[in-house]
């Protein structure tokens, strides 16, 4: 350790190289970490017999008071001081204090403050802030002070659960503002092994908030990882690639897990069902000197085929997890993930959950997902699969009737072209899309309608398919010249379509009814051209 010429203080970290370093109140030698203020750089420790330092754990964990050798005591992790100024003041009544929420903290004399909670015979007890009940040892307050200490007799074994203290939350969700916050402690004060040092069980309820500076455990202390990583704070982080709007994204990254690096649309769907809690962290840098970045936020709260489908009620389970992973893959062009794709689909959610009815990104409308159907030459016919490759990309969009049930009950009662039409157009609103209304003359099974997220007009031509093929009837741009065409759609709908047709805009769509083995099955779109 030595001084440079303005008198700041550095240590050689083994691996790492020479770090600024400074002592804290406790004289404790730890990094400071400017970019995240108010949370507490890493503790170092001499390595013996080497002139070299190391990172032995968190700044955010205090280190457990030493207790006499005749008592057992479970391993606290004691909010540090600093962040414990936060709470209210213990009340005098019960020498209790309060966080944000609710939640109750104890001041234990001599060692630190703690989160508690009444266990069933209406004592407390020191407690996982991840847990509803209380496992750790048993507390009461010392008569005629706001102390409280340990019960002996109910004290549990070395190998009780770790404590850990939590921010309390404090967040705006209507602007999205997130002050800072507790880290989250996460790691014992000294570490057995390598799987200790992240807690990866997915036990976080809808009430856990974590600190938004989580992510600092997250940190490689022996060098960059492999691939794409940024520096934070004097250590390297492993990130997801830029991609292709790096420059428009400047200050926006993801963090990735070490435990569980996400690549591909499967990985991601399996982190968001399983540890949403190891997604990638999105990190804002809100200046370049001195760098501090934004707290971080969790940007997904479920797999994206439950996104999907909560959005498009009516979607069959195989259409909505095909309508995922092609939003997850077009997102920038790409089966990786990357910063920019993530983004992309951040939008593309938020809109949805709004019901936005404009403004919703082109790559969140499914029937602009949709490829050109191919055509396939057939004994003279041209014909339409409607079945592809199971990782083919987004083919058809299914409706399974089980999700509506009253409109297929309503259209197997009639099994008329204007039943077929009320069917289908009260799919495409629950969609979202705005369906140019029926006419008195409105004869031919057809809809016209537009999406939310562009001027494209769709034309659905809709029938009865028995089979798994299509058969074309008419030649490609012969519809428009059909003089019952304005009447048959409503004028409306016609000057729509050639308006669109004029800035090629015009989308043409098939679908309708599949029946299998003569039965109807489900209700179906392609694109046609």
């Amino acid at each position: 350790m030595f001084t440079s010429n303005d008198g700041t203080l550095f240590a050689d970290l083994k691996g790492l190289g020479k770090t600024m370093v400074e002592r804290n109140s406790q004289g404790e030698y730890q990094v400071p970490f400017p970019f995240v203020p108010g949370v507490p750089g890493p503790i170092l420790a001499r390595i013996d017999g080497e002139p070299h330092w190391r990172i032995e754990r968190p700044g955010w964990v205090r280190k457990a008071a030493q207790t006499p050798p005749r008592e057992i005591a479970p391993a606290f992790e004691f909010l540090s001081p600093e962040l414990a100024k936060l709470l209210e003041p213990a009340r005098p009544q019960d020498g209790l204090r309060y966080d944000k929420t609710g939640r109750t903290y104890a001041d234990i004399a001599d060692e630190g403050t703690v989160l508690i909670r009444k266990n069933s015979d209406g004592e407390y007890q020191a407690s996982d802030f991840n847990e509803r009940f209380a496992s750790g040892p048993s507390v009461e307050r010392i008569p005629g002070t706001d102390l409280w200490r340990r019960i002996p007799e109910r004290q549990s074994s070395p190998q009780s659960p770790r404590l850990y203290i939590h921010e309390s939350p404090d967040t705006d969700t209507d602007t999205g503002t997130r002050p800072a916050k507790r880290p989250r402690l996460e790691e014992s004060a000294e570490p057995s092994g390598p799987a200790e040092g992240l807690d990866t069980a997915p036990r976080v309820s809808r009430e856990t908030v974590e600190s938004p500076y989580y992510w600092m455990q997250w940190g490689h202390y022996d060098g960059p990882p492999p691939g794409p990583s940024t520096k934070l704070g004097g250590f390297d982080y492993a990130i997801v690639p830029p991609g292709s709007a790096a420059d428009r994204l400047p200050r926006m990254i993801f963090l990735q897990n070490p435990e569980s690096p996400i690549s591909r649309f499967d990985e991601f769907e399996r982190v968001m069902r399983e540890t949403p809690a190891l997604q990638p962290a999105a990190i804002y840098r809100y200046s370049n000197d001195p760098l501090e970045v934004r707290p971080a936020q969790k940007l997904f709260h479920k797999p994206l085929s439950q996104s999907v489908a909560e959005r498009f009620t009516d979607f069959s389970e195989g259409t909505a997890q095909t309508v995922a992973k092609t939003l997850f893959e077009r997102a920038d062009n790409s089966a990786q993930i990357t910063s920019t794709g993530l983004h992309h689909i951040y939008q593309v959610l938020t809109q949805w959950n709004w019901r936005a009815t404009s403004g919703v990104p082109p790559l969140g409308d499914p029937m602009l997902m949709l490829r050109e159907a191919p055509r396939v030459e057939h004994n003279g016919r041209t014909l339409l699969p409607l079945t592809a490759a199971p990782d083919a990309p987004l083919h058809s969009l299914t409706f399974d009737p089980q999700r509506f049930p009253e409109d297929w009950s309503y259209y197997l009662r009639t099994l008329s072209n204007q039943a077929l039409k009320q069917l289908t157009g009260g799919l495409l609103v629950r969609a979202g899309y705005d369906v140019f209304p029926l006419t008195p003359h409105h004869q031919r099974p057809t809809l016209v309608f537009r999406g939310p997220a562009t001027d494209d007009v769709f034309i659905l031509k809709l029938g009865v398919v028995e089979g798994n093929a299509i058969a074309l009837h008419t030649q490609a741009g012969t519809e428009l010249l059909d003089p019952a065409l304005p009447a048959s759609i409503g004028q409306p709908a016609y000057a729509a379509v050639q308006a669109a047709h004029a800035k090629n805009q015009l989308i043409w769509l098939l679908g309708g009814v599949l029946n299998v083995r003569s039965k109807p099955e489900s209700v179906f779109i392609i694109r046609e051209r």
